[in-house]
């Protein structure tokens, strides 16, 4: 699992200033995708998007609707 605390906690050893590259996934984008998953469905997709996407090639919509048709 992955939550916005959990990333809060993580960025504290980091210097406001210091460069990074990010993108942020949350409940709002799966259900853009799959709008009649359950609230626990939705956690569910996007814990399985945190721990098994590929690197390589990022997390897209496409990964979004991935994991939300094998939910």
């Amino acid at each position: 699992m992955a939550t916005i605390g959990e990333l809060k906690k993580h960025l504290e050893g980091y210097k406001d200033d210091m460069h990074c590259a990010y993108a942020l996934w949350t409940p709002p984008d799966v259900r853009l995708v799959a709008p009649k998953l359950k609230t626990d469905e939705v956690n569910a997709v996007l814990d399985e998007v945190h721990h098994r996407h590929d690197a390589n090639n990022g997390i897209t919509w496409d990964t979004l609707k991935f994991y939300a048709a094998n939910t």
